[in-house]
């Protein structure tokens, strides 16, 4: 990566919410393209085995469902959440 690419993810971290995540994210875009953001955003979301299975079972949603509203799948992830919490 080179020195102005750097610069451009501190750009784009300061005028975003959640720059942590936003600088992840871009710079494993730069680093290895779409795999690589997904890698490291993945890395960095999925810390315990409820986070794993949330995100695995949003993700087979997505898959089935194809066009569903961000706010649902928010709202699906946050009741995962819960329910999954009991189980700690």
């Amino acid at each position: 990566m080179s020195d102005q690419q750097f610069l451009d993810a501190v750009a784009v971290a300061i005028i975003t919410p959640g720059p942590v995540v936003i600088t992840t994210g871009f710079i494993g875009y730069l680093v290895a393209g779409f795999a690589g953001a997904v890698l490291v955003l993945a890395k960095r979301s999925i810390i315990d085995v409820i986070t794993a299975l949330i995100a695995l079972i949003s993700y087979v949603i997505l898959l089935k469902t194809k066009k569903i509203p961000e706010p649902v799948l928010i709202l699906f992830a946050a009741a995962c959440g819960l329910v999954l919490y009991r189980f700690r």
